[in-house]
């Protein structure tokens, strides 16, 4: 089990995107679309086989539950949201959790990345539990369509911060260690800490 990526819910993909470049050295791949669910992300490859997603609403009036559970995290602004753990075994996560495991498709220019999800209910409840997530096809495409064009090396992500009760957080990994810090606060993602040319970087929102 390992850290697979975290989701920074914002309302405008370029201008994130170019926020994390001017502080991080970071360059984010093309937008892609979630397959009709009213939503579209980029992609910002940050070593270790890991990366950051940004998540914005493409189409408010779509009628997927991801797009009014975004808007209600957005209401405030750009924010941290959630995390996404590789469980090594998605249907044994599932079983563990009673949850069924849902597919969800990410496309750019006829290049589809397929992914498995689990733990859905607690990513989507009160306390924004992590969530379980594996790709099941187009693996060469889950970091980007392109080559990343950072200006730094990036290695990986050394921590994440949460707010959500750290007992909730234990029991839906099902007790794995993975690095993860518990401060009070709101629920969900509240810092990310990258590997930078071997320098700590964190970014919070």
């Amino acid at each position: 089990m390992k850290i697979d990526h975290v989701v920074f819910a914002v309302r405008d993909l370029d201008a994130a995107a170019a926020k994390i470049w001017e502080r991080c050295g970071l360059a984010a791949q093309p937008t892609a679309d979630h397959g009709g669910a009213g939503t579209a992300n980029r992609i910002i490859p940050v070593g270790g086989d890991q990366f950051v997603e940004l998540l914005a609403i493409s189409d408010p009036s779509s009628a997927h539950p991801i797009v009014k559970f975004l808007a209600t995290h957005l209401a405030n602004g750009d924010r941290l949201l959630q995390l996404a753990i590789d469980p090594g075994d998605i249907d044994a996560a599932a079983a563990r959790l009673c949850q069924p495991v849902i597919d969800l498709v990410r496309s750019h220019h006829g290049h589809d990345t397929r992914f498995r999800l689990t733990g859905i209910a607690g990513a989507f409840g009160p306390q924004l539990l992590p969530f379980f997530v594996t790709c099941s096809a187009g693996r060469e495409w889950r970091l980007g369509y392109e080559p990343a064009r950072h200006r730094v090396r990036a290695a990986g992500i050394r921590w994440v911060e949460l707010g959500s009760e750290q007992a909730s957080v234990n029991e839906q990994l099902g007790g794995a260690s993975l690095p993860l810090r518990f401060v009070p606060g709101r629920p969900g993602v509240s810092a990310v800490a990258l590997d930078l040319d071997g320098n700590e970087v964190v970014l919070r929102a």
